[in-house]
């Protein structure tokens, strides 16, 4: 079952990636394509690790990011039995485009695989964190200005009736129960983008190493506090010369090293 996910999604999304990379007009990042899928097609997983590793490098360094190189860079990993690495490129994918439904299968496979403790450890906050996920601030918005214009619409045709009514001393129209119903949408639509706006700045890493040791000060004769298994997602505090402070899911803080993490969301 893993290898059919893994050979089905990588070959259906090389178009994507070779659409992605040519677009850009760059002969280099189109070597280092052809490289990696050679080499994953041979199995020779530690090559097409290391030539999406520069793709994405390079795609990063010239400002595009390219969620089917994350993606293909992911299933390489995974054959290498790098699971926490390929399930931060795929938390990492869709935090850059939520609807990317293969970066979303494969995170919902290693988290259940891992069985990895999300972030939020309540039900009802991983219900609110995957429904904001699965939407853009700018859906958010948009249904925002509908409901307010349907709200407003609405309001403004009662008060014209009841206004006219009370001229023409006739009975009043009834209560506007579609235009308070709407309301509550516009309110709960304008809570969504808040919390979406929130939930954004939030920078998120997983941590990709075995058995990190969060410390209390960010060095490495610091007191360890804690440790924070692989594939553990952290909120990210503040950054430091190498140095991360983390929060776990629990409210536990502590520094990491920077390259025991990934940051997969976030400033």
């Amino acid at each position: 079952m893993l290898r059919s996910l893994f050979y089905r999604t990588f070959l259906c999304l090389c178009i994507g990636s070779v659409g992605a990379v040519w677009g850009a007009g760059s002969a280099p990042a189109e070597e280092l394509f052809q490289k990696g899928l050679s080499a994953y097609q041979n199995k020779q997983y530690a090559e097409a690790r290391e030539s999406f590793q520069k793709l994405l490098d390079l795609g990063a360094t010239e400002g595009t990011v390219s969620v089917a190189v994350m993606h293909n860079l992911a299933l390489s990993a995974l054959q290498l039995d790098q699971k926490a690495f390929a399930l931060a490129l795929w938390r990492k994918a869709l935090a850059v485009e939520p609807e990317y439904a293969p970066a979303r299968r494969g995170r919902d496979m290693l988290e259940g695989k891992m069985q990895m403790r999300t972030l939020e450890r309540d039900g009802m906050g991983l219900w609110m964190h995957r429904t904001l996920e699965s939407m853009s601030i700018y859906e958010l918005l948009w249904l925002t200005a509908f409901t307010l214009a349907v709200t407003g619409g609405l309001g403004l045709r009662y008060l014209g009736v009841r206004r006219n009514a009370l001229e023409a001393e006739l009975p009043l129209p009834p209560f506007p129960v579609v235009a308070v119903v709407v309301g509550f949408l516009l309110v709960f639509c304008l809570s969504l983008a808040g919390l979406k706006v929130r939930d954004s700045m939030s920078a998120r890493a997983t941590v990709i190493a075995d058995k990190v040791s969060a410390r209390a000060l960010p060095t490495d004769d610091g007191v360890g506090l804690f440790e924070i298994a692989a594939g553990s997602e952290v909120l990210v505090r503040r950054r430091q010369e190498g140095w991360t402070q983390v929060q776990s899911g629990d409210g536990g803080s502590g520094w990491v090293r920077d390259a025991e993490i990934l940051i997969t969301a976030g400033r």
